[in-house]
C-alpha cells in the first residue's frame, strides 16, 4: 500500500484510492474510489454504539412500499421481530437498527434512513448504496 502527501492511501497492485475523513464526532471514516464509483465505508473493528432497541410496534411503523424509481420499489416489513426489506425482483433481507430511524443491511452495502413529517410519521426513506442515493416516497 502506498500513500501520498495528501493522506490518501492506494494498493500497488490496482488503480483504487483509499481517502481517510475525519468525522464531525472526531472519529474516522473512508471512502473507496476504484473504476469511477465512490464507495463510503465505515470502520467495522472498533466498538460502536448499542443499536436502539425496536419494539415490533416501533419496527411496523416503517412498514409501507416505498418508489425508488419507475417500476422499482422497495417494500419494508416488519417479520418475527426484525425489520425485513425487499426490493423488485429481489429476495427479503434483513434490516439492523445503526441509530434512530436509520438501518443497514452490511452484507449489501445498504443503508436506509426513513424520514418523517412533522407530525413524525415515516413518510419516505433515502437508500444509500455504492455512493448512490435512491429516495422514495412511501405509497
Amino acid at each position: 500500500m502506498g500513500h501520498d502527501d495528501a493522506g490518501d492511501f492506494y494498493p500497488l497492485a490496482l488503480d483504487a484510492v483509499l481517502h481517510p475523513q475525519r468525522k464531525a464526532d472526531g472519529s474516522y471514516g473512508f471512502t473507496w474510489a476504484q473504476m469511477g464509483a465512490v464507495i463510503p465505508a465505515q470502520r467495522i473493528d472498533r466498538a460502536t454504539a448499542a443499536a436502539p432497541a425496536l419494539t415490533p410496534a416501533h419496527l411496523g411503523a416503517y412498514a409501507g412500499d416505498y418508489a425508488l424509481m419507475p417500476g422499482f420499489s422497495l417494500a419494508v416489513r416488519e417479520h418475527g421481530g426484525e425489520l425485513q426489506a425487499q426490493a423488485t425482483g429481489q429476495g427479503a433481507f434483513p434490516l439492523a437498527a445503526t441509530a434512530v430511524d436509520t438501518f443497514e443491511a452490511p452484507a449489501y452495502g445498504i443503508e436506509i434512513r426513513f424520514q418523517r413529517d412533522g407530525a413524525g410519521r415515516v413518510q419516505s426513506l433515502e437508500l444509500q448504496q455504492g455512493g448512490h442515493v435512491l429516495r422514495g416516497a412511501r405509497q
